[in-house]
């Protein structure tokens, strides 16, 4: 998927003549359709074709032929244009995209036990269309090693401050007091560094809210977690999980999560929180 179409990937709201669906564009091609009134729902694929996005929904029973839709490029989140080619009809549609979901994006699992940061960082420029996608290896390399710990992880300092091509972050330090009430705010994606894990410190993405229920979505870049997996053991020297037969590495997938607010108030990080949200372009 090329940068300048990434904002396709979510949740969008489409309308068409009488017709009005939620749809939702996944990474590597799959999207979904759903309609709110009377909750049927379909599946389909999407592919760049070089001046559009095209789209092919499944047929539902009844169909002679599978229902089409052209998508123009640049994609534009608030107002999207379009075509649609159904048996029942055909003719322009618009749409407008739920800038506060992040359904379709996959997980980022970090590459290894010190990586918690990277893969954070990774996925928040994989998910913010204005910010250029970098890998973590990339956003490894090109960091500042006097910003790592001893043992290969980030210092809170260095997580204050390492930065990524393009991508506009504050960061603040925030007391504990303090964490629910910045979380409330929405301003996602929102990194946070707090006190979890086996290295004593780690950081994850949080993406959503439920005030109703509170609880908040995220991206958790440490799962599975291996020290559940009696298969692996913990090499100290090496700061990696490895495979007791076969010596191979353990491998993170990434989960996307969702956990109570008191996860994360109840576990500050030398008594703080780092919290880093992104700066809208003027």
């Amino acid at each position: 998927m090329a940068d300048a179409n990434k904002a396709l990937i979510g949740t969008w709201t489409v309308s068409f003549n009488q017709y009005r669906w939620i749809y939702v564009f996944a990474e590597g091609g799959a999207v979904t359709w759903t309609d709110p009134n009377n909750k049927r729902s379909g599946t389909g694929t999407w592919q760049e074709t070089g001046a559009a996005v095209a789209l092919t929904w499944k047929k539902t029973p009844g169909q002679k032929d599978a229902t089409t839709e052209t998508w123009n490029l640049p994609i534009n989140p608030a107002n999207q244009m379009g075509q649609v080619k159904a048996d029942y009809a055909s003719g322009w549609f618009s749409a407008t995209k739920d800038q506060a979901r992040f359904d379709g994006f996959a997980a980022e699992g970090q590459h290894d036990p010190f990586a918690c940061w990277a893969a954070c960082l990774a996925w928040y420029t994989k998910v913010s269309p204005d910010v250029p996608t970098a890998s973590q290896d990339a956003i490894i390399l090109s960091s500042d090693k006097s910003q790592w710990a001893p043992n290969g992880s980030i210092t809170k300092n260095g997580l204050m401050l390492i930065s990524v091509r393009g991508a506009l972050l504050e960061r603040k330090l925030i007391g504990q007091a303090e964490l629910a009430g910045v979380v409330a705010a929405r301003r996602f994606p929102m990194l946070i560094g707090f006190g979890s894990g086996p290295l004593g410190g780690h950081v994850n993405v949080i993406h959503g809210y439920d005030d109703a229920t509170n609880t908040v979505a995220v991206m958790e870049p440490w799962y599975p977690d291996p020290a559940a997996n009696k298969s692996f053991a913990y090499d100290a020297d090496s700061g990696s999980y490895y495979n007791k037969t076969s010596g191979d590495p353990f491998k993170f997938t990434g989960a996307m999560l969702r956990r109570p607010l008191s996860y994360y108030t109840s576990k500050p990080l030398d008594g703080q929180f780092v919290v880093g949200s992104h700066i809208e372009r003027q």
